[in-house]
Parts: C-alpha cells; sequence; structure tokens
C-alpha cells in the first residue's frame, strides 16, 4: 500500500514506511507531476521540457533518462506505481488515491461540513515547499486558493448553523493564511459581534487595521469600516432590537420632477443627478489628471475602488477638465464596449481622451481591451479606465502593457472633505453632520444618501412603540438601500404597486398569474390587475419574452431590502415562487418545462449562477432556436473567433473537422443564438451518448479521456444504439460570439440547465475556470481522474459529472436550495 504525501512536505511511504533515495528535487518533481494526472500518460519529450526548461531538448532528454535510470536501479519497488511504456510516462490510475492532493481535491468537492472538514484536514501545507518549478509554483498557487475556499466554506456553514465559535476558529485560520484579505477581517469582525463580544470586536478591528496599515500603507476599506460600525452597533443592542421598524416606503414630499433614468446603472446615475454641481475633495486626483494629460506617449490611466467609492463621479470631473484643455471626449461604458466600430472616427481624433466606465462588466477585459479596442485605434491614445479591480492584475506580468499603465487607486472620503460635502449640501448643524460622517465611515455614496435621508425624512426615524431613534442608529449599508429604493419608486404611492414590487422583486421575470400566486391570499385583497398594469407602465420594469422584469439593479435592491427589512414575508415568497415554478414544471409541456427550470435555478438566489446564468443586457434582442444545416458554417466562424479570443490561438484542423461533424450529426442538440435580424452570435450543443454518436466523443483527446475513465468496454457495448433511447448527454460547446457576449453565454446556459429536468446523467468538458466554479456550485462531481491537460497547465480540461438517474431532479434542487438559503425541504406541490 502506497502513501504519497505532497502537501507540506514530500513524503513516501509504502506499507507505512518511508521509501529513501528520492531526495533528489528532479525525482520528487517528476513523481508529483505524474501522481496528480494518474492514467494520463505523458510524453517523455514533455517532462523532459517541463523539468529542465533552461536545458536544450537534447540535453533535457538526458536528463530525463538519466532520472528514470536512477528510478530502475535504486527503487525498483517503484516499478508497480510508475508506468512507463515506450516514449510516455503514467502515474498508475489505480493508486490515484494514494496522493493526499487528490484526496483533498476530491475532498473539497462536495460542500458539505463533514466532507470540507475532511479537506481541511487532509490540507497539511503547501504544496511541494522548498521546490521552485514553474509548474509547481502554479500548482501551489491553485492548491493554496482551494484551501482558502474550504476553510471560508466551512465557516460560512458553521455560522449558518449557528456555531459562531467553531466559525470563528476556522477564520481565524484563514487569516493565519492570508491576513490581506480584508474579507476574512470582515467575517471575524461579524462572528464575533453576533456572539456579543465587544471586546473581541474592538481588538479584531485594530488587528486590521494595523495590518492593512503596516503591509499596504492604507486604511481598512470602507466596507471593512462598515462591518466594524454594524457589528459594534449590534453588540450593544441597536440592531435585532423588536420595537425598530423601518417607516413604509413613500413618496418623496418635495415639489422636484420625477426622474427619468438614462441607460447608466441607476445608483450611479441617481447619485449623479443628485449631486451634479457638488464635486468635493480628490484635488491630489484632479491634479495627477491633469499632468498624466501632458503625456506625448499613448498611457492609459486606471481607476480603480469599491462601488460607490465616486469613481464616476471623478469621471465626470475629468472630463470636464480635459474639455477645458480643448481635448476631444470619447465616452464608453461596460455595456458599450463589445462594439466600437460606431465610434471608430472619435477614437482616431488627434487630441481625444476616452472614458471607459464600468470596465468590470465585460469577460476577459484583458484580452477586449488588447484584440478588440486597440486595433481601432490608428493614433497615440489617453484611456481612462474605471472599474472595481485594478487593471494590472489582469495582465500577464511579462506584457509590455505594465510600462503604458498608471494606476490611480481611489479610497473613501477623509474626514475634512466629508464636513465640506455636508456643507455643501446645506447641512448647518454640526451635531448631525458629525454624526453622519461617522456612520458613512468613509464612502461617497453612504454619506450622500444618508445626508438626503436626513433632507428628506429628518434625523429621527419612528418606531413602533411610540419613540424614535436617529438616523445613524440603522446600520449604514440599509441607509444607502433603504434611500436609493425610495428614490427609485418616487413614480408612486399606491401601496398595493408598492406590495407588488416586492413581490416582483424576489423572481427573475413574472407575469399577471405569477403575481397572483406569489400574494396568495393577501392577493385577493387587492386590486392586482390595476397594480399589474402599472408596474408594466414604471420605468423601472422592462419587457421579457415572457412577462416583465425588474431592471436589475432595482431588483436586487428592493429585494436586499425586504430580506433585511421582513425575512418572513421574503422567505414566504420565494417558497411561494418555487411551488409556483414547479407545478408548471410538472405539468407542461417540454420546452416549457425545461425554460422554467432555469427560472428555479434564479431562485436559489447564488451570486455566482446569477451573474452568469441571468445576464439580461439586450436580452429583448436575441433568441434561443434550433440550429439546422445550413447554420453550420456561419457557427464555425464564431467559434473560430471564440477559440482565438478565448485561448490566444488557432484551433488545429483537427478540432475544426471535429466541430463541424458535430454540429453536423443530426441526433446532436444543436441550438442557436440569434439577434432578431437572424445573425448568429453563439451556439450550444448537447451529444447524447448512445453508440451512434460515440465517435464524436472518441474523436478528440479531452473527451477521449473522459470516455476512457468513465466506461468500460462492457458499459460502451451496452450503450443504447441510437439517441432517443438514451440517458446519459455530454456538454459539449457554449460558444458565444463578440457582440453582447455575456447575455449570448447566458441564455445559452439557462437553455442547457433545463434539461436537467429529464433526470439523466450529465457529463461537462471544460477548461474554462469560471465553467469549472459554477459547476462545482451545481453539485457537478470533478473527475480528476480524467483530467487531459492538451490545453497546457494552465488551462487543463476538467471533466464533470452529475447523476440524476438516483437522486432525481427534486433532490437535486433542494440540495441547491439547503446549500444556499438553508432550506431542508421543498414546498409539497
Amino acid at each position: 500500500m502506497w502513501d504519497l504525501t505532497l502537501l507540506g512536505s514530500f513524503r513516501l511511504l509504502r506499507e507505512g514506511n518511508i521509501v529513501r533515495g528520492l531526495k533528489e528535487e528532479k525525482l520528487q518533481s517528476l513523481l508529483a507531476f505524474l501522481s496528480l494526472r494518474p492514467g494520463n500518460p505523458q510524453s517523455r519529450g514533455r517532462m523532459a521540457s517541463l523539468l529542465w526548461p533552461n536545458s536544450s531538448e537534447s540535453q533535457s532528454r538526458t536528463n530525463l533518462r538519466k532520472a528514470l535510470h536512477t528510478l530502475h536501479e535504486y527503487l525498483p519497488e517503484l516499478a508497480d506505481l510508475l508506468v512507463l511504456e515506450g516514449k510516455t510516462l503514467a502515474f498508475a490510475p489505480d493508486k490515484a488515491n494514494s496522493v493526499d492532493v487528490i484526496r483533498f481535491r476530491t475532498a473539497a468537492q462536495t460542500n458539505t461540513l463533514r466532507s470540507l472538514r475532511q479537506a481541511a484536514k487532509l490540507y497539511g501545507g503547501d504544496f511541494l515547499p522548498g521546490l521552485w518549478d514553474e509548474w509547481i509554483l502554479a500548482e501551489r498557487e491553485l492548491l493554496n486558493e482551494e484551501y482558502l475556499r474550504v476553510l471560508e466554506k466551512i465557516a460560512e456553514l458553521l455560522e449558518n448553523r449557528g456555531d459562531l465559535d467553531e466559525a470563528i476558529f476556522y477564520t481565524r485560520t484563514l487569516l493565519a493564511k492570508d491576513q490581506l484579505r480584508e474579507k476574512f477581517w470582515q467575517r471575524l469582525i461579524r462572528l464575533n459581534g453576533l456572539t456579543g463580544d465587544g471586546a473581541a470586536v474592538e481588538t479584531t478591528w485594530k488587528q486590521c487595521t494595523k495590518t492593512i496599515k503596516r503591509e499596504l500603507g492604507i486604511e481598512p476599506s470602507f466596507i471593512t469600516q462598515q462591518v466594524y460600525e454594524e457589528s459594534r452597533l449590534a453588540v450593544h443592542g441597536r440592531i435585532g432590537s423588536e420595537n425598530y421598524i423601518i417607516p413604509p416606503l413613500r413618496t418623496v414630499s418635495n415639489n422636484s420632477k420625477t426622474m427619468k433614468f438614462p441607460n447608466r446603472r441607476y445608483s450611479e446615475t441617481m447619485l449623479g443627478y443628485r449631486d451634479k454641481d457638488i464635486f468635493v475633495g480628490r484635488k491630489e486626483e484632479l491634479d495627477f489628471f491633469r499632468k498624466w494629460l501632458l503625456s506625448e506617449n499613448s498611457t492609459v490611466l486606471n481607476i480603480y475602488g469599491p462601488g460607490g467609492v465616486g469613481k464616476t463621479t471623478l469621471l465626470r470631473a475629468f472630463e470636464k477638465i480635459a474639455r477645458g484643455e480643448n481635448w476631444s471626449v470619447v465616452q464608453m461604458e461596460g455595456s458599450e464596449f463589445t462594439d466600437v466600430s460606431g465610434k471608430d472616427i472619435w477614437l482616431n481624433r488627434t487630441g481625444s481622451v476616452i472614458f471607459l466606465d464600468a470596465f468590470d462588466e465585460i469577460s476577459n477585459p484583458f484580452r477586449w481591451i488588447q484584440d478588440k479596442f486597440l486595433e481601432n485605434l490608428a493614433v497615440p491614445f489617453h484611456i481612462v479606465i474605471a472599474g472595481r479591480h485594478p487593471l494590472k492584475t489582469m495582465l500577464p506580468l511579462n506584457s509590455g502593457w505594465h510600462r503604458l499603465l498608471f494606476s490611480l487607486p481611489l479610497t473613501g472620503f477623509s474626514t475634512e472633505v466629508s464636513w465640506e460635502y455636508c456643507k455643501a449640501r446645506g447641512l448647518k448643524d454640526s451635531v448631525i453632520s458629525s454624526r453622519l460622517i461617522r456612520a458613512a465611515a468613509g464612502s461617497p455614496l453612504a454619506l450622500s444618501l444618508a445626508v438626503d435621508m436626513v433632507i428628506q425624512y429628518g434625523w429621527d426615524v419612528p418606531q413602533s412603540d411610540g419613540f424614535t431613534k436617529n438616523i445613524t442608529q440603522i446600520p449604514t449599508w440599509h441607509v444607502v438601500v433603504r434611500s436609493l429604493v425610495e428614490e427609485l419608486l418616487r413614480e408612486t404611492d399606491d401601496p398595493v404597486l408598492l406590495r407588488s414590487l416586492e413581490a416582483a422583486a424576489v423572481v427573475h421575470q413574472f407575469d399577471r398569474d405569477l403575481l397572483t400566486a406569489l400574494l396568495g391570499q393577501e392577493g385577493k385583497t387587492l386590486n392586482l390587475a390595476g397594480a399589474f398594469d402599472k408596474l408594466a407602465s414604471l420605468s423601472v420594469v422592462r419587457p421579457t419574452a415572457h412577462g416583465l422584469s425588474l431592471h436589475d439593479e432595482v431588483r436586487r435592491l428592493i429585494s436586499d431590502d425586504l430580506r433585511w427589512r421582513s425575512p418572513r414575508s421574503y422567505t414566504e415568497l420565494l417558497l411561494r415562487a418555487i411551488t409556483y415554478y414547479r407545478q408548471l414544471i410538472y405539468s407542461g409541456e417540454p420546452l416549457e418545462r425545461e425554460r422554467l427550470v432555469a427560472e428555479c435555478l434564479f431562485l436559489v438566489n447564488e451570486g455566482l449562477l446569477n451573474s452568469l446564468f441571468f445576464e439580461e443586457k439586450a436580452a429583448e434582442q436575441i433568441y434561443v432556436t434550433n440550429g439546422e444545416p445550413e447554420d453550420i458554417q456561419a457557427a464555425h466562424d464564431v467559434w473560430l473567433r471564440w477559440y482565438q479570443r478565448s485561448l490566444g490561438e488557432y484551433p488545429s484542423p483537427a478540432l475544426e473537422l471535429q466541430l463541424r461533424r458535430t454540429l453536423a450529426h443530426p441526433s446532436v442538440r444543436f441550438r442557436l443564438a440569434r439577434s432578431y435580424n437572424r445573425e448568429i452570435l453563439g451556439f450550444a450543443a448537447v451529444i447524447p451518448i448512445c453508440r451512434d454518436c460515440l465517435d464524436l466523443l472518441t474523436f478528440g483527446s479531452a473527451t477521449a479521456s473522459l470516455v476512457d475513465t468513465c466506461f468500460t468496454s462492457n458499459d460502451l457495448d451496452s450503450l443504447p444504439l441510437e439517441a432517443h433511447e438514451t440517458t446519459l448527454f455530454h456538454f459539449r460547446y457554449v460558444v458565444e460570439g463578440d457582440q453582447w457576449s455575456e447575455t449570448v453565454r447566458s441564455l445559452l446556459l439557462c437553455d442547457l440547465i433545463g434539461l436537467l429536468i429529464n433526470e439523466g446523467t450529465y457529463f461537462v468538458s471544460t477548461p474554462f475556470a469560471y465553467y469549472k466554479e459554477v459547476l462545482d456550485v451545481l453539485g457537478f462531481q470533478r473527475l480528476d481522474s480524467a483530467r487531459n491537460w492538451g490545453n497546457g497547465n494552465a488551462s487543463p480540461v476538467e471533466h464533470y459529472k452529475l447523476d440524476l438517474s438516483r437522486t432525481g431532479f427534486d433532490e437535486w434542487y433542494k440540495d441547491l436550495l439547503h446549500r444556499w438559503n438553508a432550506f431542508e425541504t421543498l414546498p409539497t406541490v
């Protein structure tokens, strides 16, 4: 019996005894590399260049021969651990469970508390410490991130169970591993607050502040400050009081005109509207921008900081300066980034400054900048890019972009600037201003909205016992949400409409029947017909293919507000929505049933799923339909561009042939995303696993490894002959083109996820990290033994499996709800 330890140290045991003679680093690296890919033969040439990258090809091959000779001569007991055949090397597949890394990853895949605790126990330290091969560094980082994810998930599950002391222990373990991630500090502060330990809240806050200042030279973010303030107030009994209520939403009682929101994100548009004539502070940033404009070479200025820190407001100030210096100004936002062709006359005008806001809203931003944007520029350029994250972290280390990039991190308001802002807004009471500034904790958005609430409603908030509390005793974030919702709903003062909006905010999209079901008995006493008509006319509501939908930002804000203010009401609406959809699923037509699975998925309310599956930009302009043979060439062209954009290289002729054969096969589910002018924007393909289609899977090396691992020869012989007889499926492609890529991907994924209602067994193969993450969230099992490295070390093709033939759709869905919403059972249909 073998036991190979790679975490914390290198150690090889056989029958409990240490195998000596593997002290040479290259031998350890060789065995480790092969052990992480059991049953996956590696060519000798590849291993030689991997282990000796700085040697010539002939020398590296000589070094490998010597290493293998050493193993054969001095460690013959390794003969049953390694498979040496001709020009390939492999780790014996039946010994995979002897490797601690594989056991760790297997345990980490299942998001149950027991399995995750086992994973945490298996992680004995960094991967192969003391070895510095390039592939080891990359693997070490991946495993370290996976370990942090495991600890974070354990702490989350324990917190949900109420085991706060143990959750604190695991959070401290997180911080011991990485002290510079503020979200870990935020969790520890919040957990200490929930236990009522005020001293621990203060101590943790001081440790956080000291660490961040010492290592980064900055103050903790205003989000961390906000968590501290809320936890401190919670300890003193100011949050969670049964007597505390929030006044009902109502129309702002002033004479200002109803605001019509343009296409910008609502929160920033509203803030800009209110404060369009008020700009305070930011002197250093403005001076930096003026100096940067004088640069004669092409350069990029990257402004970054958390949401609400004032990036858009500062961009407007920059634009004003540029125009004052006689520069031409081009403004673009994330939603416009996919198409720059219509702006080329402006982009190539000498003396232009290009402002790109909401940069985080595009996928793969570095590749877009390099491949889709710069090719449109024919003159020296000055580009200002604003987003939540620093652009430099998205660039390859050896990228020449680093020489062109200037970074300008944006932090919150200082106390002095906050005072200046309050004065500019007309607040004359220094005591009130001081309390608001403290409550806002440096956030420009929080301060602006808190000031707005005081101006609109006064200082005191009424409570059910007849007494009042001042506005700073409400958690800062909820002040922000509440004020923003007030402004967004100023078009109406109808309480029936308000209740309908709350119900509509819980679901992805709605129609009259769903709204009636959501409001239940309460709906019978309300004029829902009139409320639905009013909903349809609101500027924050837009039509969809299957009803109406609230604007994403509005829905999120109203939903968050309702969940915080009345969690019982929120849960009741959610359960009614689940019941409604499941009734339709089990009584509807096949295509309708598949569509409703996606709507059920939205109710899981998991951030990654919602961001990937429910991107709604331009959704009303795109639809999904069946692909036809005459569409194959156009789909191939979309795939070719997508492949080059995503992987940075050209596909081989064999891959192109494989795609054409797949799309042309009559049994393959070939679905297209089209614009309403019939242009193909992307496609998805699903291969039924049957003998008729088996050659489509064994044709490529990546999926061939899946078939070899998951199916014995007897399994293959017993497969159904034709597609309509099988319950096994392989999700082969999800390809989105350049235009509206996020929306296309979301629509295709929603179309695919509906197949799960058929309760078969589903396989997915992908090299892309964002798909791997979402498959983990959905409960797919990762098949490490079938991993294929055809795309190189940076992006192995991972294979995943979800077997619903045993559990059924309901059990799978219940598990998702339990993991992300703590629901133990499904409502009865």
